[in-house]
């Protein structure tokens, strides 16, 4: 039930979107390795320069962010609580960079640096993901056998 309601379709949008913003990255990066979008949309020259193509690429990230905020919110419950709080970072960063997008934000870097991508979260997805793969395949290999209990969720 959490790789399916859950952790499943989190790593998938979630890939989609770093796929996307990797666009992004490899093409205002400008000789630096720590290109952040929330941080370039809060300068509204480089926000005002985008061609119809970015714009089009920052629309899909902004509605994928919307569908994991929104998957985020009513799936919680599924969710280890070493990650909860990530999670919870990472929907305040969608949030955010929606605000940025729309030019709501002063071009303020320091103040919204909080805000970026945790990027520490896809890591722990896919330990977790990980995690409950390897317990079904225990379940499923020997099912008549008694089972430990699951490992706890190691993310250090």
């Amino acid at each position: 039930m959490r790789l399916t309601e859950f952790y499943g379709p989190f790593d998938q949008i979630s890939k989609e979107n770093d796929l996307i913003s990797r666009e992004f990255r490899q093409r205002y990066k400008q000789g630096s390795d720590e290109f952040r979008t929330l941080i370039a949309l809060l300068d509204e020259k480089w926000r005002n320069g985008l061609d119809q193509s970015d714009k089009a690429l920052l629309e899909k990230i902004i509605q994928n962010g919307k569908d994991l905020r929104q998957l985020i919110r009513s799936k919680s419950g599924l969710v280890d609580s070493q990650i909860a709080p990530i999670l919870a970072s990472a929907a305040a960063h969608f949030s955010v960079l929606k605000m940025a997008a729309g030019g709501q934000l002063q071009n303020q870097p320091e103040r919204f640096a909080a805000y970026v991508y945790p990027r520490e979260l896809d890591p722990a997805i896919a330990k977790e993901i990980a995690r409950l793969n390897k317990r079904i395949r225990a379940l499923l290999n020997d099912p008549g056998a008694r089972h430990a209990p699951i490992s706890p969720l190691m993310l250090t």
